[in-house]
């Protein structure tokens, strides 16, 4: 399966590929490295060092657990 995918920036520079046209890919493969004009005018992307909200407990709510496919449809009586 081929998969086109933007590269949008917002600053100028140079994209050097590390993987080739064609070759598969893994998760977390880097496919390039873009090597920037101006660095000093990119945020960096800082670790999460807070702590998130406490959401309650987990509950799940269902009237009925479908166990056939003829629950799923309702039923036409004469």
């Amino acid at each position: 399966m081929k998969m086109y995918m933007p590269l949008v920036a917002s600053e100028d520079g140079i994209v050097n590929f590390v993987k080739q046209p064609g070759v598969s890919l893994e998760p977390g493969d880097i496919l390039g490295i873009l090597t920037l004009d101006n660095p000093a005018r990119v945020k960096h992307a800082k670790p999460f060092d807070g702590l998130l909200p406490s959401f309650g407990p987990t509950w799940c709510h269902r009237e009925q657990t479908p166990s056939t496919p003829g629950n799923w449809v309702p039923r036409v009586s004469d």
